[in-house]
């Protein structure tokens, strides 16, 4: 892990002034834990949370300031599909929703359209870029003219989708910290009203926040909040949901008088297990962030024991189960 946080200036924090965000409930929830066994009062006035959770509390208070519906509901994804599937004739679609199975598609544009809130792209930025875009390609499978027609299929999908959440009074978990994000951008008075609340403000696996998430913390950080920042690149698994290591990069650049700290003491394996560990990740140099940084991520246990690690083939995940099973 790398551990990056502003150094404090004094001892004038309150409870009520901190601020943890991390991605699940069952993770928020330990972390609270931890608070309550450290402070006397239980850390009850404390803000511990996942970026959703958070968001979403912001915008049942102030989202009328960027016109979202006084009462909103949350849509999940198999949802949002059924919204879309029962719209589909007011999408627009063309080369996206092919006759034998017109609704072929809606996952995959959902997915689009998620990555663009996770890049913080609104539907009106999409419309004009795909509008005024010259598309330059050598290939002539995909002639300009098609490709030009595709991305302005998808930019109008983008906005009526965007269009039909706001009218049946939905969001879904993209809109919580995208329109968060919108919130701060045009309510200065809003955004000044949590920087001064939260004082110190800390993330939790920081790896895996997305463009969007990193904006949305940016913004209700001023220069006397305490901000740390914990992520381990090693353990980043969740590109493929937009997720941005190099916002640890970005961080590095934000606050370049942040403190840096390598938590290098291990809880839970024994050294042999470690080693190894250690030694199959490096397999990913010089793209770690250990190499980039020059850092020194070597773990070292803190606990003793053989940590004797076996290797076997297994005809199918049923088959290693039984055997894993069976070892316990």
């Amino acid at each position: 892990y790398h551990g990056y946080c502003e150094i404090p200036q004094d001892d004038w924090l309150k409870e009520e002034n901190i601020l943890a965000l991390t991605f699940t409930e069952k993770a928020a929830e330990e972390m609270e834990t931890r608070v309550a066994s450290e402070l006397d009062t239980g850390g009850y006035g404390c803000t511990i949370s996942t970026f959703h959770s958070f968001a979403e509390r912001i915008l049942q208070d102030h989202g009328v300031e960027v016109g979202l519906p006084v009462s909103f509901k949350l849509v999940d994804e198999k949802g949002a599909w059924v919204l879309l599937k029962k719209n589909i004739e007011k999408l627009g679609l063309k080369h996206f929703r092919p006759l034998g199975n017109p609704a072929k598609f809606l996952n995959v544009l959902l997915r689009h359209f998620s990555l663009c809130k996770q890049s913080l792209i609104s539907p009106a930025e999409y419309l004009d870029y795909a509008q005024n875009t010259n598309l330059d390609f050598d290939s002539k499978k995909n002639p300009q003219s098609l490709d030009l027609e595709k991305l302005n299929e998808l930019a109008n999908a983008y906005h009526v989708y965007n269009r039909l959440l706001l009218e049946n009074s939905v969001l879904d978990f993209d809109d919580l910290i995208y329109y968060a994000c919108d919130l701060f951008s045009k309510s200065l008075h809003i955004k000044e009203k949590y920087i001064l609340r939260y004082k110190c403000v800390c993330i939790d696996e920081f790896q895996d926040t997305n463009w969007a998430q990193y904006s949305f913390i940016k913004m209700i950080v001023g220069e006397q909040t305490e901000f740390a920042a914990v992520g381990d690149d090693d353990q980043s698994i969740y590109k493929f949901r937009g997720a941005s290591l190099s916002n640890i990069l970005h961080f590095k650049k934000d606050f370049p008088n942040a403190e840096e700290v390598v938590l290098s003491d291990n809880f839970r394996s024994a050294q042999p297990i470690l080693d190894a560990a250690y030694s199959l990740i490096r397999n990913n140099d010089p793209e770690r962030l250990e190499v980039k940084l020059r850092l020194n991520k070597k773990l070292i246990a803190n606990s003793s024991g053989l940590g004797a690690i076996a290797a076997g083939e297994f005809f199918d995940d049923s088959d290693e189960a039984e055997y894993i099973a069976n070892q316990i």
